[in-house]
């Protein structure tokens, strides 16, 4: 595959994300917390349907494994390999802030058994313990989070909002590149 194929079919498969369900009906999601006395305790995530980010994370997921052609690192690494200087400078700090979010706090900071969560962990707990290949070891560690379930899902929801967007910014400098590539070669 050629490195214009891969940016292609990287750019594709966000056009694809972008164009699901998920993407196009969850512009709102929110989590509510209702304290009621002697009620218990209820929180509830609004605004995002289960199938449909079942359906979208299909295609997200590829952006995270490194045997498939459109892995965001190898994505980046060849925008900055055939890239002009500005081009570089962009997906450079992309690239950065896209390592950093991984392995920085979540949205909303969590510790469980007094370790504190990262971005990745809760990435890979959720898509490997409850909509792919479920890991028994992920699924009983997001069996046994009882109460706080409810907060480490919205967390993976806001996660997933904030990958699909980086992918969205990447996909803009490979549509440029490709653009200019193309040009070149009709000159």
């Amino acid at each position: 595959m050629t490195p214009q194929q891969k940016i292609r079919k990287f750019i594709n498969t966000v056009e694809r994300i972008q164009a699901s369900r998920f993407v196009r009906n969850t512009a709102n999601i929110g989590f509510k917390l209702n304290f009621e006395v002697n009620s218990p305790l209820s929180q509830t995530i609004t605004g995002a349907d289960e199938e449909d980010m079942r359906s979208m994370l299909i295609d997200l997921r590829k952006f995270t494994l490194k045997q498939d052609d459109v892995y965001l690192i190898d994505v980046m690494d060849l925008l900055i390999k055939i890239g002009n200087e500005e081009d570089v400078v962009k997906v450079t700090e992309w690239k950065k802030a896209y390592l950093d979010f991984l392995s920085n706090k979540p949205p909303i900071p969590m510790t469980i058994n007094g370790n504190p969560l990262t971005v990745f962990e809760i990435w890979e707990k959720w898509l490997y313990g409850y909509y792919f290949h479920e890991n028994s070891n992920h699924q009983s560690y997001l069996e046994n989070l009882n109460f706080s379930s409810p907060i480490h899902k919205y967390n993976f929801t806001l996660i997933v909002t904030s990958l699909i967007k980086i992918s969205q910014s990447i996909s803009s400098i490979g549509q440029d590149v490709l653009m200019r590539s193309d040009r070149q070669i009709n000159d």
